[in-house]
């Protein structure tokens, strides 16, 4: 179908179809281009989180957030200050960290509006906030903070309660570690009881039922170059240190198992798992391969692509360049 939206929009894949966005508003459309809700706003900087179907929409460094599910509107919060980061749980509950002069706020709203519960951090004592996680059942947070003093950096990951469990702990904290001397700029729930920390050289694997516990560490040798999640996988790309291929793709479970290792040589811009394949697309390329390091295919474009979004089975996707929407199947 032909695109009729601005050049700015962005899409996402969403539930058994795709989200559109823009500074405007955000649409859910079927993969057939059939359009299901649309809500218009007003957002400087919109980003997005999804977990299962649901998906919320915030104006980063603004103050206002929606959730939606497969059917439309859910919720929308109004925050007296402003949200740096977003995500939102499988039943439409947002957790939102907010920035004030020397503290933040970690929010987490109800599908009313309303808020849950509220997290005070000082830049003093705890940090500042990179990177938060929330589980899908809205029960389990992860947060890492960096925290500065002279020539010192340090980065503390922070797990949060708030079933029962978490009433009788301060500040509803079960848990926390500390990596001295390295940034821990990604944490992750994977699923409702691991999540995942990643360092500058180092990837870490929690369990947390109720508490969490170290389950294994992993030291990474080489340059990270981006960290992907999906599906159960964890995906790292790294600088090849070794001769060849400039590029290193390394891909683990959540048990830390080494499920496939591999190189490349081209510079793509997005990387997403798909199942058990990982794709990968630039302006002019799009690739699949498989988790034993094999590529299945490699495309190669004429229009500029803007975005490849997986439709849930594996030779089937939505490719979103300069002037279409194109539902295309690999033979």
């Amino acid at each position: 179908v032909n695109r009729e939206d601005i050049e700015s929009s962005k899409y996402i894949a969403f539930a058994d179809g795709y989200v559109r966005y823009s500074n405007d508003g955000i649409s859910y459309y079927k993969n057939s281009g059939k359009v299901i809700w649309n809500q218009t706003y007003s957002m400087q900087n919109p980003k997005v989180s999804i977990c299962g179907n649901s998906i919320a929409v915030a104006d980063i460094n603004g103050s206002s957030a929606y959730s939606f599910n497969t059917s439309g509107q859910v919720g929308k919060a109004d925050t007296s200050m402003p949200i740096l980061q977003i995500e939102v749980s499988d039943s439409g509950k947002m957790a939102a960290v907010l920035e004030d002069n020397n503290a933040n706020y970690i929010n987490m709203y109800d599908t009313n509006g309303e808020k849950i519960y509220s997290v005070k951090t000082t830049l003093s004592g705890d940090g500042y906030p990179i990177d938060i996680s929330i589980s899908s059942d809205a029960k389990k947070l992860i947060a890492s903070f960096i925290k500065v003093s002279g020539d010192e950096i340090k980065t503390n990951v922070v797990f949060y309660n708030f079933s029962d469990v978490g009433k009788n702990e301060t500040e509803r904290v079960v848990g926390g570690f500390n990596y001295d001397d390295i940034i821990v700029g990604d944490v992750k729930f994977v699923n409702d009881t691991t999540a995942v920390a990643v360092g500058e050289d180092v990837l870490s694997i929690y369990h947390i039922k109720e508490y969490p516990s170290l389950t294994k560490e992993i030291r990474i040798d080489s340059e990270i170059e981006r960290v992907f999640f999906g599906n159960g996988y964890i995906g790292i790309v790294l600088k090849n240190s070794d001769s060849g291929d400039i590029y290193k793709l390394v891909v683990y479970d959540t048990s830390a198992k080494e499920v496939c290792e591999t190189t490349f040589n081209t510079q793509y811009d997005t990387i997403q798992f798909d199942g058990k394949s990982v794709l990968m697309s630039n302006a002019s390329t799009f690739a699949v391969m498989n988790l034993k390091g094999k590529m299945l295919t490699t495309q190669n474009f004429d229009l500029p692509i803007e975005s490849v979004l997986p439709m849930g089975t594996r030779g089937r996707y939505i490719m979103v360049n300069s002037k279409y929407i194109q539902d295309i199947r690999l033979q």
